[in-house]
């Protein structure tokens, strides 16, 4: 038969081809069976790497997915806290009161709380001050609001009461007094808190230890009080109240004592009041115990020894002597043992009221000393212008009795005129 054209050709192609898909085969056979390819890798650890590979990208992710989770969480925990601090923060200090440097203070709040603590030796020369009844203060926060308000005013100082004419000591001092004073008649505040709390607003404190006029102590320490003549009763004085006896060694010890504790606390002054013997006119219905010694050397021997306590602890202290003004208009008096000019050297000052209200209206030759604040002071300077021009000299104004700001200023113009630049107001409601 004859072939037809082709034949052959095609069959051998066929036959390579057939070979050809027969050696791929074969060839993927064998390395799907384990043996190496071309490259000399087997392809199953290939795969094997590969799924590895791609496990451990899949756990390192998670990883740090994990940890900024945490991150988060902590953080989200602490802006917690510290929201939660700010808020009972900010809680507590409306409730509190706090002075400018507490907390973390800046080197300009230190610098400024120094130079005004630096500064208060220097108000005693401009000294404007306003007495202020301790009694009536709540906590330190209404201190500081009185603060403010007469700071507003240019006020620069603050006399208070260390022991009043009942014998009342507000505070504690020392401990020492309680069973005296006893714990009924104290405050709640502390007197070194308030001395702290008026330094720091830049404020000059001074203040007032009643001596002998003492009705408390008197009844307790009646062997140091004084007696009727007659009938070796305590003797009391026309308002009902007991005195100390400034002869006997437990009297004089007793005020020295209360001095020497309460400048710890930091008085920039003490002034006496009451310190010397009553003022009566029949001095024999008492019964003094003087001993040879006269009244004017008791009264300058007890100013004497309180300047000593007073320098033993600090010199700088000032030493004031209050006499009321009734009393002061007829000085010497041997009555009460007073004699200015031998107190001169061993004080820093004389204070007395020129309040129109305590004014001896007859003396002046003026009728309502009160309704006539301008005429009543500049009458009163006049009257004392022998110690204004020769030694310290601190007039107490009125505030009281509805007084307002034109009859404090109408004082305070004849003050001025006359030369003074000291003074301090009075009102016992704490009202500037």
């Amino acid at each position: 038969m004859q072939k037809k054209k082709g034949t052959s050709r095609n069959n051998n192609n066929n036959n390579n081809n057939n070979n050809r898909n027969t050696s791929y085969y074969k060839s993927q056979v064998k390395n799907k069976s384990g043996q190496k390819n071309k490259n000399g890798y087997n392809y199953l650890d290939k795969s094997k790497k590969r799924q590895i590979s791609s496990y451990i990208r899949a756990v390192s992710v998670l990883f740090i997915f994990m940890i900024l989770v945490t991150g988060f969480i902590f953080l989200g925990t602490f802006l917690k806290s510290v929201v939660e601090n700010i808020d009972e923060t900010t809680t507590e200090n409306e409730h509190s009161i706090n002075p400018p440097t507490q907390g973390i203070p800046t080197d300009a709040l230190i610098n400024e709380a120094e130079n005004l603590i630096d500064n208060i030796p220097e108000i005693y020369n401009r000294y404007n001050g306003v007495y202020l009844d301790v009694l009536k203060l709540e906590d330190l926060e209404s201190l500081q609001i009185f603060i403010d308000r007469i700071k507003a005013k240019d006020v620069n100082a603050v006399n208070i009461d260390i022991k009043t004419e009942d014998g009342i000591i507000p505070y504690q001092i020392g401990g020492q007094f309680t069973a005296i004073v006893g714990e009924e008649n104290q405050i709640d505040l502390k007197i070194e808190d308030i001395i702290n709390m008026l330094h720091e607003n830049g404020l000059y404190v001074s203040g007032t230890v009643v001596c002998f006029k003492d009705h408390l102590a008197g009844t307790t320490f009646a062997m140091s009080a004084l007696h009727e003549t007659s009938t070796d009763m305590l003797w009391f004085d026309a308002s009902g109240s007991a005195w100390l006896n400034i002869y006997t060694e437990g009297a004089r010890d007793y005020i020295k004592l209360i001095v020497s504790e309460t400048i710890k606390y930091g008085f920039d002054e003490i002034i006496l009041s009451h310190f010397y013997l009553p003022n009566i006119s029949n001095t024999g219905s008492v019964r003094y115990n003087g001993e040879g010694l006269s009244k004017s050397e008791a009264v300058t021997n007890f100013v004497r020894d309180i300047r000593g306590v007073i320098d033993d602890f600090d010199p700088r202290i000032k030493l004031g002597l209050n006499i009321p003004v009734r009393d002061f208009w007829t000085m010497p008096n041997e009555t009460m043992g007073v004699r200015p000019d031998e107190l001169a050297n061993k004080c820093n000052f004389f204070t007395t009221s020129f309040a129109p209200a305590d004014a001896p209206g007859v003396t002046l030759n003026i009728s309502n000393p009160e309704s006539k604040p301008y005429d009543t002071v500049k009458a009163l300077c006049e009257h004392f212008k022998y110690l204004t021009d020769n030694v310290g000299f601190r007039p107490a104004i009125q505030g009281f009795n509805s007084y307002n700001d034109d009859d404090i200023g109408s004082q305070k113009q004849a003050l001025r005129e006359a030369g003074i630049s000291v003074w301090t107001l009075v009102n016992f409601d704490n009202i500037y």
